[in-house]
């Protein structure tokens, strides 16, 4: 949680568990609550964006990125999506920092960020993540974002420790490197590897991970693995890439539907 005034106002929420979940669906319940501003626009802040909208609430999505999900998808792709979540009624406002909430009584009125004020009786704040790992600093290795380091059965440098999830490294089957790849299927794959090697003796050893995930938001699907084309200049890759759009199903067949895709 970072140190924002007013964060901790009543109706401004985090979005890290299943009971932050359920509070978070009671609201979108709430006929009271008609302005909605999500902070984040990440995976988790775009669904919420759509599950607000559908529900009839004003929404409002900022986030200090110039655009949504880029960690994910490339600017082709998130274009589509801005342009559904604009038509749907949804007020994007990209590139921007909060620096104050602000309420009354307690509870939280407005968001104020570095270029505007955004009225709102509830707020989602989902931005980022950070390895919650300080309780083993000088007892296992953290690299310098203090995420665990591992090796290839999940073990850290202390043999009696395993880590999983958000919090440790994995090894990227694109670069054969470790990493930290934030994703849900990611922690189960290696909940799984972890507790086979516990009870067999690092017999597991993780194949790699490619960071493959889905969404599917406003009506439109959209999937990815690997690196981005942004992702790889970020990281200095030499890349090539091929972007092009065909229907799923030829044109005779009673219904069919148009793909785009980009191949790196």
């Amino acid at each position: 949680m970072p140190p924002i005034p007013g964060i901790d106002l009543e109706n401004v929420q985090i979005c890290k568990n299943y009971y932050h979940a359920e509070k978070i669906k009671a609201a979108n319940d709430n006929k009271d609550i008609k302005d909605v501003v999500i902070v984040g626009a990440g995976y988790i802040g775009v669904e919420l964006v759509d599950a607000f909208n559908s529900a009839g609430k004003n929404v409002t999505l900022i986030d200090v990125a110039d655009r949504i999900m880029p960690n994910y998808f490339d600017k082709e792709a998130t274009e589509i999506v801005e342009k559904r979540m604009k038509d749907a009624g949804v007020k994007i406002a990209l590139s921007q920092k909060v620096t104050e909430f602000k309420g009354e009584n307690g509870k939280l009125k407005s968001i104020v960020t570095d270029k505007g004020t955004y009225e709102a009786d509830y707020c989602v704040f989902s931005v980022g993540i950070a390895a919650q790992s300080s309780m083993l600093k000088g007892v296992v290795d953290l690299n310098e974002r203090n995420v665990i380091i591992t090796n290839d059965y999940m073990q850290t440098s202390n043999p009696d420790i395993y880590a999983i999830g958000d919090c440790a490294e994995i090894k990227s089957v694109i670069t054969g490197q470790n990493a930290q790849i934030a994703l849900a299927t990611t922690a189960v794959r290696t909940g799984i590897i972890a507790a086979i090697n516990v009870i067999k003796n690092n017999t597991l050893p993780q194949m790699g991970f490619t960071g493959a995930n889905a969404i599917s938001v406003f009506d439109y699907h959209m999937a990815s693995a690997g690196y981005s084309a942004e992702a790889c200049k970020r990281f200095g890759i030499d890349f090539e890439q091929v972007y092009f759009s065909d229907n799923d199903r030829p044109e005779f067949m009673s219904s069919y539907k148009n793909v785009n895709l980009r191949v790196i």
